[in-house]
C-alpha cells in the first residue's frame, strides 16, 4: 500500500523526479569549482611569498655588498659604521616590505 502522500498522484511525480537528471551537473561543477579555488588561491599565496623572499634577499645582498665596500675602503671604525648603516637599511627594507611598498 502506497502512504497517504502518494494516493493523489504523488507517486508518478517522484518516479518522474528520481530519474529526471537535469540536475545532474550541478554537484560535480560545485566540486570542481571549489577545486578550481583553491589553487588559484594556493598560487596567488605562493607568489606573493616568493615575492617578499625575494625582496628580503635583495636587501641581504645590497647590505652585504654595502658592508664590503666600507670595509675595503678602510679608515676608523668602519666596522661599526657598516654594521650601522646595514642594519638601517635592512630594517628599512624589512618594513617597507611588510606594509607592501
Amino acid at each position: 500500500m502506497a502512504p497517504a502522500c502518494l494516493s493523489w498522484g504523488g507517486k508518478k511525480v517522484l518516479d518522474s523526479f528520481i530519474k529526471n537528471e537535469a540536475g545532474s551537473v550541478a554537484a560535480p561543477l560545485v566540486i570542481c569549482s571549489f577545486a578550481i579555488i583553491v589553487a588559484l588561491a594556493a598560487g596567488a599565496d605562493n607568489t606573493l611569498w616568493k615575492s617578499q623572499q625575494s625582496k628580503l634577499q635583495d636587501a641581504a645582498d645590497s647590505a652585504s655588498i654595502s658592508g664590503a665596500i666600507m670595509l675595503g675602503s678602510g679608515g676608523r671604525n668602519v666596522e661599526k659604521s657598516s654594521k650601522a648603516q646595514a642594519r638601517t637599511f635592512a630594517e628599512d627594507v624589512i618594513e617597507r616590505t611588510l606594509n607592501g611598498f
